[in-house]
């Protein structure tokens, strides 16, 4: 549904309020203005209602947004000034193996394992400069250390008055890392073995 012209509205209106009041438009000064005012009275009742129609539909949209955003299988997060995670979704949360709200506020690089902090830092650097892609790091979970492999893509945004924000999608890999080094295991076995 488009929102309707001003004089779209201003019809509306005045059809409106001819078919409130019976008598013909007014002729004297006095009642003019109150056809004005009851034309404008209807125009802003016209616009409240669009507002409200408007509003709800903005209301679902963010609801969508929110329940993909929040329920999607990648990790996303939003860094601020100095690395800090302005903001996370439940897969992220997965991905660092703790809750969202003891989360934000933190700096992302903190769960990038020792042996991965360097080359994140430079994926961070290229991606506030334009470039932000990055093969794969190693995040640490809780558990110990046991690394999760990702792939990292970031893009930058601004943010109004916060500065430029980096956006960051990370995705477990860890899947497919071992089964790809079972399969070179096997090929090494098998070419091992296999006499021509």
């Amino acid at each position: 549904m488009t929102d309707p012209t001003p004089l779209e509205l201003r019809r509306r209106a005045e059809s409106l309020v001819q078919q409130r009041a019976a008598p013909p438009p007014p002729a004297l000064e006095g009642d003019r203005l109150l056809h004005e005012l009851q034309v404008h009275q209807i125009e802003l009742e016209l616009q409240n209602e669009q507002l409200t129609h408007t509003c709800a539909e903005l209301t679902a949209l963010r609801d969508r947004y929110c329940d993909l955003y929040d329920f999607a299988p990648v990790a996303y997060f939003t860094l601020g000034a100095g690395g800090l995670l302005i903001e996370l979704n439940q897969a992220g949360a997965r991905l660092l193996g703790r809750e969202r709200e003891g989360l934000v506020g933190g700096r992302l690089a903190q769960f990038v394992h020792e042996s991965s902090r360097e080359a994140f830092a430079a994926f961070a650097d290229r991606a506030l400069a334009g470039d932000g892609q990055m093969e794969e790091t190693l995040v640490v979970q809780p558990d110990g250390a046991v690394p999760v492999y990702v792939r990292a893509q970031a893009r930058l945004f601004a943010n109004g008055d916060a500065g430029p924000c980096l956006r960051v999608v990370m995705m477990d890999i860890s899947a497919l890392k071992t089964a790809n080094d079972n399969l070179m295991r096997s090929f090494e076995t098998f070419f091992r073995y296999w006499q021509p």
